[in-house]
């Protein structure tokens, strides 16, 4: 800590049988942090959430505050050991996670959020501001084994979500091949 600079640098390590977190803070002029968080056992916060998931992830996380405006960025990855749960089966051992978000008041602008893993990729971008919501997203399913063994083939969606908040309209566009056993 040296709260003598003008810019009030912190660096800080905690170290947890639960998480290691590692990063600095800028808690004076333009606030502005980052850290690196790895979390090896994602099982006791899914456990706190009702859940049932066993993985770990390392998430590079920034963010900082100037001029009214939260910026936030988080790169990292994710992985999750194999269950019956399609949503695990489609994540994988290894997915990567890029969000880049600004908030601003009630304002969200989400300039990227992209989940890809080995059978499944989930982007969105877009913004609500003012009740008004306009997103557009991507889900594409590379494998449908992953969700249900006797289904083959792959699913590709996109679209725009759009309208207030009290009266949203859905526009997709959904393209694929899928065959099932049985």
């Amino acid at each position: 800590v040296h709260l003598a600079e003008a810019n009030r640098p912190v660096d800080f390590l905690i170290q947890h049988p639960l998480i290691d977190a590692q990063g600095m803070a800028q808690t004076g002029g333009n606030l502005r942090a980052r850290v690196r968080l790895v979390i090896p056992h994602l099982q006791p916060f899914a456990k706190v959430a009702g859940a049932s998931l066993h993985g770990h992830t390392s998430l590079d996380v920034s963010g900082s505050l100037h001029a009214g405006t939260t910026h936030l960025a988080v790169s990292g990855t994710i992985g999750l050991e194999p269950d019956a749960t399609p949503a695990v089966s489609l994540v994988g051992p290894v997915a990567h996670i890029d969000t880049v978000v600004d908030m601003r008041g009630q304002e969200l602008t989400i300039r990227r959020f992209a989940l890809t893993g080995p059978n499944a990729t989930a982007k969105v971008d877009g913004r609500v501001a003012g009740g008004v919501v306009n997103l557009d997203w991507l889900l594409a399913l590379s494998d449908l084994s992953a969700l249900r063994p006797s289904l083959q083939g792959q699913i590709h969606a996109q679209g725009h979500v759009g309208g207030t908040t009290q009266d949203l309209t859905l526009a997709a566009d959904l393209i694929g091949q899928v065959s099932a056993q049985g």
